[in-house]
């Protein structure tokens, strides 16, 4: 079962855990189990949670503090949290809010600007941004929508 799992997608140690679990697989027997695939190093945390961040940076346009709180879900000890969320380019953090924003504001360009303000708002939040990456993200994508700033 745990080669399945690994098959799919890397997995955390939580991960695998949790699934020997709802097969009711003895907790000494899971734990030992999983320990065996951590010293063949088939499972390893830290590569779990680089891998993780480095798609979900590129593919769903979240922060590096929604990251965070995603990887602690999944079980992932604070040091490989750390050293994982440590290959964020700020910069490109900040270019995925606006991309986002962008992306976001062509949908809802037939709406109130205050209404689409306060909707950006919101789902950069949700995903984690700071307020000063909300603002920065939303007025760029304001500026490109039609070259003025939004209205708070």
């Amino acid at each position: 079962m745990i080669y399945r799992q690994l098959a799919m997608i890397e997995r955390s140690e939580y991960q695998l855990l949790q699934a020997l679990r709802k097969r009711d697989v003895p907790e000494e027997i899971a734990k030992e189990t999983i320990q065996k695939f951590v010293a063949a190093g088939l499972v390893d945390d830290f590569r779990f949670a680089q891998i993780y961040v480095r798609s979900q940076i590129t593919t769903k346009c979240v922060s590096a503090k929604h990251l965070k709180f995603e990887l602690q879900k999944h079980g992932v000890s604070r040091e490989n949290i750390e050293l994982a969320l440590s290959q964020i380019d700020p910069a490109k953090e900040d270019a995925s809010a606006i991309e986002f924003a962008k992306r976001k504001i062509a949908a809802m360009k037939n709406l109130d600007r205050a209404v689409i303000y306060r909707r950006l708002s919101g789902q950069l939040a949700r995903r984690g941004f700071n307020p000063s990456q909300v603002r920065q993200a939303i007025n760029a994508a304001f500026m490109d929508l039609d070259g003025s700033a939004p209205e708070e």
